[in-house]
């Protein structure tokens, strides 16, 4: 009797799953259509799938030992406060400690390396820290299979974590104001965006699908063509712009230039509010 009582103890102390610590608080996953479980085992009911390329933290791992080839579980909360159990072979480590600039170029550099689409194509791509303004940056060109793109992810350090906030395609020029960027385009019409109005978005959507090879996103508060402004002022599509920014004074200047360069007219705006106005 004794010897039973033993045996099923031991049985049912095999059964039970160990809880131990991550080795690592936070994590990103690649895989697509990924099942968040229940619970730790993969017969469990799949609470809700998600799409590819996520960040989140590492609650606890769980393994059951006497399936010792089975992967063990992570039970994981991602960024979006969807929680569940998660496969470990499905999940990345960043092992940069959280809040440092180590950390943030990390989350930077695995969402840059993951937008490529098949077949696969090196991207390259330089990231920048801006300490000051707590932003992060990625220039470089990523590829889909209808050819390469320009691109320039921006990266708002919020709480200490990292927020992606904005992308855009093909660019000319970015300019930085405070919590505004500013993007001219090469056809010189221009776009602006006011940071302090959002907290992060998921803006990958699209890219990760491969709907798209190249699209800006994030809430456009100005938009002005320099083109339409020629227009308005009588001078021919022929003519030439040129656009200088004094970012010190929140301003830029519209200078318009015949094809023989003759220098026609300057007209000067400025910004206020996220808003583009003449000036005087």
């Amino acid at each position: 009797m004794k010897a039973s009582l033993a045996f099923l103890f031991l049985f049912l102390f095999l059964q039970l799953p160990i809880s131990a610590a991550c080795e690592f608080p936070y994590f990103y996953t690649t895989a697509d259509d990924l099942e968040i479980k229940e619970e730790p085992k993969h017969d469990s009911q799949t609470t809700k799938t998600i799409s590819r390329l996520k960040f989140g933290r590492c609650i606890e791992k769980s393994k059951t030992e006497n399936l010792p080839k089975q992967p063990y579980f992570y039970q994981v909360r991602y960024e979006d406060a969807t929680e569940g159990w998660v496969d470990s072979t499905k999940i990345f480590f960043i092992k940069e400690p959280v809040g440092t600039e180590s950390f943030h170029k990390k989350k930077a550099e695995v969402t840059v390396s993951n937008i490529r689409r098949d077949p696969p194509r090196p991207t390259e791509f330089v990231i920048s820290f801006d300490e000051t303004k707590q932003l992060l940056f990625a220039r470089g060109t990523f590829y889909f299979s209808d050819g390469g793109d320009g691109f320039l992810f921006v990266w708002k350090i919020v709480e200490g974590d990292t927020k992606l906030i904005h992308t855009t395609g093909n660019y000319a020029q970015v300019y930085l104001k405070e919590n505004r960027l500013i993007e001219v385009w090469p056809n010189n019409s221009i776009t602006i965006y006011d940071f302090t109005t959002d907290n992060g978005k998921d803006i990958l959507a699209k890219y990760l699908s491969g709907q798209y090879s190249s699209y800006r996103t994030m809430e456009q508060i100005s938009f002005f063509s320099t083109y339409n402004e020629m227009r308005a002022l009588g001078f021919p599509n022929s003519s030439i712009p040129k656009t200088t920014f004094d970012l010190k004074n929140s301003r830029f200047t519209l200078e318009v230039y015949s094809k023989t360069n003759l220098h026609l007219k300057a007209v000067s705006y400025t910004f206020e509010d996220g808003k583009i106005k003449p000036m005087d």
